[in-house]
């Protein structure tokens, strides 16, 4: 995430709850191949989490022909394969509950896959339909009294502990429109309602074109990452305070040739930028929309110089410095809120540190036409160019000066 985000604890604790009932479902048709409603609800009882709501779990298995269908043919597999492939699976999804280091096998079905290995995916996924079209049940939880949990309710509940970000933490370019699944539900079915694998992002970043079923966990090489590899939703930091973007302007201030987003100093996190690429596009999304944010971020420009010159008859050196940091601070401040305001931030860095600076620093009159970015600062605040101080001519006080030094002479 580039912006960090918090887990609603309701949404925590109704998702862990899934995840236990998935994962205890699978115990269950891994115990037997003969699936039976009283069977289940006995196996069920035997977990404190679900003893007292076993009859209703195992009432709402039966009422719906598809879930028991996929459950029945994952049942039919043999027991030691079964229970070695469901332990496999709860151990992954409690890791990531818990602890989230270590890795995480993604499920690649062939033709020689099992018919119930895929019925028990299947069957997994179904869940993620429920809360996304549907609704889960509120037999699922362990709250007293809990309601039914629905997609309206997973967006609320983010919005409200997430109440200063308005925009997608994945990108930051859009508004946030739908549930992605960070670890692809394709590939991990085991973490298709798993609470630290669901983040609301824009309709972009949840697209086939821009994400689709790419695994960030997966390296070109062929060697996979560990979740301690990786940028995950919720585990603490976002990648604004972690990371810098690096906007090369040295061939054109206003069309970097280059945007690359680098670790700040006393980080090695070069290896989960790099997955965070493979998944989102970030930085090269930035890159590709570069004429988009170059004009959002010039009008704020413009809009800056040309506030401040009013009531003043120019602009120095110093004040457009003054300006620009002023500017700066506040797309500093407004990332999460305003859209494109993080890779906005850093371009206009890069802009003084190339274009103002070296004119802060210089011993000698401003040579305006090697900082075209001076040029335009000056048509906007209609003076003929921006100098430093020390070099500002003004006709009545030039004649003082020649006069003070003939007095500081004699």
């Amino acid at each position: 995430m580039i912006h960090n985000v918090k887990l609603p604890t309701l949404t925590l604790k109704r998702l862990t709850d899934v995840v236990y009932l998935q994962m205890w479902l699978l115990r269950y048709a891994s115990s037997t191949s003969n699936l039976d409603k009283s069977g289940c609800e006995g196996y069920l009882q035997r977990c404190p989490r679900f003893r007292g709501r076993h009859q209703q779990i195992a009432k709402w298995l039966w009422r719906g022909s598809k879930r028991r269908e996929l459950l029945s043919d994952f049942s039919q597999g043999s027991q030691a394969e079964k229970r070695a492939w469901s332990g496999d699976l709860s151990h992954e999804a409690f890791a990531l509950l818990n602890n989230p280091i270590g890795s995480v096998t993604p499920f690649f079905p062939q033709d020689s896959t099992p018919s119930w290995q895929k019925a028990g995916a299947d069957f997994l996924r179904k869940f993620y339909d429920y809360l996304s079209k549907e609704e889960l049940p509120s037999c699922f939880f362990s709250e007293p009294d809990a309601s039914s949990f629905k997609r309206h309710d997973f967006i609320s509940q983010f919005d409200e502990a997430n109440n200063q970000l308005f925009i997608c933490p994945v990108c930051d370019l859009s508004n946030r429109t739908q549930i992605d699944h960070y670890l692809p539900i394709s590939l991990y079915p085991h973490l298709s309602c798993h609470p630290f694998n669901l983040v609301p992002v824009c309709s972009d970043c949840n697209s086939l074109v821009v994400k689709g079923d790419t695994d960030c966990l997966a390296r070109a090489s062929g060697i996979r990452r560990n979740l301690e590899d990786i940028f995950l939703p919720y585990q603490g930091y976002g990648l604004k305070t972690h990371t810098y973007l690096r906007v090369d302007l040295r061939q054109d201030y206003r069309n970097p040739s280059q945007m690359t987003l680098k670790p700040r100093p006393g980080n090695n996190l070069q290896e989960c930028i790099d997955a965070y690429n493979d998944a989102y596009k970030i930085p090269s999304r930035w890159f590709d929309t570069s004429r988009n944010i170059q004009n959002q971020l010039f009008q704020q420009v413009k809009q800056s110089i040309t506030a401040a010159k009013t009531g003043r008859a120019s602009v120095n050196i110093f004040d457009v410095r003054d300006i620009l940091d002023e500017l700066l601070a506040s797309l500093f401040e407004n990332q999460g809120k305003t859209p494109q305001a993080f890779p906005m931030a850093w371009w206009l860095a890069a802009l003084i540190n190339q274009e103002i600076e070296p004119n802060i620093k210089n011993t000698a009159p401003i040579e305006t036409e090697k900082f075209p970015f001076l040029v335009e600062i000056a048509g906007w605040s209609k003076q003929a160019q921006i100098q430093h101080p020390a070099y500002i001519s003004n006709p009545k006080l030039d004649k003082t000066r020649k006069l003070r030094k003939i007095a500081a002479e004699n």
